[in-house]
Parts: C-alpha cells; structure tokens; sequence
C-alpha cells in the first residue's frame, strides 16, 4: 500500500501512477497484461493509502503496491496455492520467499519488489498458481 497515496478523495490516475513510479512505470503496465485481471483500486485510510487490486472475476489475484520509484505485488496464498507454490520449480530467490512467507489469518504472504523486466517472470509464476485453483 502506498504511502504517497493518502489522499483519499480520488482514485490514482495514470499520470499520477507514472510520477510517483518514474523508471519502474513500465513495470506497473506489464503487471496489469500478465493475466486476464480487473484492476480495482481500493482505499484502505490515511495511514495505508490507495492500493491496487487485481481481480479474475470476483477472486483476489493480487495487491499491486505504488510508492516513490517503488512497485510491488503482494500476494495472499491459500492453503492449496501455498502447497502449489512450494511443489513449483520457481527460481530459488521466489521459492526462498514462499517457504518464508507469513502467515495471515487469510493465507501466506508473499511480496516481490519490482525494478526489472526480469522480476515481471516472479509476478506471472504466483498468478498462475493463484490462477490455478
């Protein structure tokens, strides 16, 4: 969630998105192509800001996080995606992530830091296993 986007009266626009992202805003676009997603951007108050959503139809794919040059993608696994996830072969930095991830009472979470086109890879991998069940 982002803390440049307190301001609760509004929706982030696109030019508003690119400004905060600078470089990594062609990251934040690719994202939003990996999978078919509704991108939903919720307001969660003034100490968490605005944080975008994905959705397939009415499930929660994804949280896409938007800071000053900062993006990320939180995921939330489930029981079945989290055992999905570990029998993967992911590349050992996200498999790493998801043998430690956090328990919530909703699920296991996973955040990935964005600052390359090769860590879209990482994204696309946990949307397809979020996908798959």
């Amino acid at each position: 969630m982002s803390l440049a986007l307190v301001d609760g009266s509004h929706a982030p626009t696109d030019d508003e998105v690119r400004a905060l992202l600078g470089r990594t805003f062609p990251l934040y676009q690719a994202v939003l192509t990996l999978a078919p997603v509704r991108p939903e951007w919720r307001f969660y108050g003034p100490k968490y800001g605005w944080s975008l959503k994905l959705f397939e139809k009415k499930r929660n794919l994804c949280f896409v996080g938007v800071d000053r040059g900062e993006l990320s993608v939180a995921f939330i696994l489930g029981e079945k995606a989290l055992a999905r996830a570990l029998d993967a072969d992911l590349p050992e930095p996200l498999a790493d992530k998801v043998r430690h991830a956090r328990k919530y009472p909703e699920g296991y979470g996973v955040t990935l830091s964005l600052s390359k086109k090769a860590d879209l890879d990482s994204v696309r991998r946990l949307l397809e296993i979020k996908r798959a069940g």
